[in-house]
């Protein structure tokens, strides 16, 4: 935040007036010129000074209100752009150290729209509530907690489209040094995102992240995607903060709900294919890991997988075994499949050897 060209008038009597203008005020890579405060009515009160109706003009009007107190220097101010949405910054200093609060209360998305990049899909519904708070007291820290309430977003294309989400982000972090360590969480309750091809429908499902953050790195050393119906995918990253590249990760998804995965995530993605209509259930694990941004290794095991065509074109059931990948190395496995069907024409149980390398099986 910076300002320049500030100048006041300041009006003392039974009720004093102040009045300021301000050249030209920016707040995060945004710009205001010929700024105005008035307040018609500034109360003293010892160290204190007091306007509950002040005016900014910049250059829409907006209803404001704030508290200066010239001994400790603490400061509090409210801006109300619309009815029921505030804007609030409380400044405190104690003998501990200084405390930041901003406060955001049903806040249009679409006031964000200047901050977003433009090459995502741009948000067109919702409204943004959250609290930050920043502590000096004496290590730096950072708690953070923001509401989306039927959020939505579209593209052009159409390809990349959002509505009624309701989401809630919170984060905690802690300066050590010349690093922050840091946990996050995000729920999504509900609302529905379309990002061709895939179609999701988010009811319950949570990401919790923690790790570290200095100068050169991002690292996640606990993540964990919860996918209400289907399964808890545990998982590490570094990311290289130069490159903005992944330098490192591990992945693992345990008892994943084949059924649920399908009637979530795959179906919608499917529709118009000949495997638009199935019938799955059993459960998968999975698990691979990344190096150097390159995938290195993949593991999937099936427990009594099976996959059927409701139209009875194709059908197996009770698929048991493991497929293991490495980029370096040569896997055996073996599938074992209980039986199903071909055009309706069955066929027995049978075992499956498989060879995999790095490009064939």
């Amino acid at each position: 935040m910076a300002a320049r060209g500030i100048k006041g008038v300041l009006r003392p009597g039974v009720e004093s007036t102040l009045q300021l203008t301000i050249d030209e005020v920016t707040i995060a890579g945004d710009t205001w010129r010929n700024v105005r405060v008035a307040c018609p009515q500034l109360k003293q009160a010892r160290d204190e000074f007091l306007c509950e109706e002040a005016t900014i003009e910049a250059p829409a009007k907006v209803a404001a209100s704030f508290r200066y107190s010239t001994q400790t220097k603490n400061l509090d101010v409210a801006l109300r752009p619309a009815a029921n949405e505030v804007w609030r910054l409380v400044i405190s200093t104690t003998a501990a150290g200084r405390r930041i609060v901003a406060d955001i209360n049903n806040a249009p998305v679409a006031r964000f729209k200047g901050w977003w990049p433009r090459t995502w899909p741009q948000p067109n519904a919702g409204t943004l509530s959250g609290r930050l708070a920043i502590d000096e007291t004496p290590a730096l820290t950072l708690q953070g907690q923001l509401a989306l309430v039927n959020f939505g977003f579209a593209d052009d294309s159409g390809m990349h489209a959002a509505e009624k989400i309701n989401t809630v982000w919170t984060l905690d972090a802690n300066q050590e040094g010349a690093r922050w360590r840091w946990q996050s969480r995000l729920d999504w309750k509900n609302g529905d995102v379309y990002w061709q091809p895939l179609f999701v429908s988010g009811y319950g499902h949570t990401l919790t992240l923690g790790g570290t953050f200095d100068t050169t790195r991002l690292a996640i050393e606990q993540g964990r995607l919860a996918l209400a119906g289907i399964a808890d995918v545990d998982f590490t990253a570094s990311i290289d903060r130069a490159s903005a590249k992944l330098s490192s990760a591990s992945v693992k998804g345990s008892n994943v709900d084949l059924a649920g995965l399908y009637r979530q995530l795959l179906q919608p993605a499917l529709q118009g294919t000949a495997l638009a209509d199935l019938r799955c259930d059993g459960h998968a694990d999975f698990a691979f890991t990344v190096k150097d941004g390159a995938l290195v290794s993949l593991d999937t095991t099936f427990r009594r997988a099976s996959v059927e065509d409701k139209g009875r074109r194709f059908a197996f059931f009770g698929l048991d075994g493991a497929l293991p990948w490495h980029r370096e190395e040569l896997r055996t496995a073996s599938l074992h499949v209980a039986g199903g069907e071909i055009l309706r024409i069955p066929f027995g149980a049978f075992e499956l050897p498989l060879e995999i390398g790095r490009a064939h099986v």
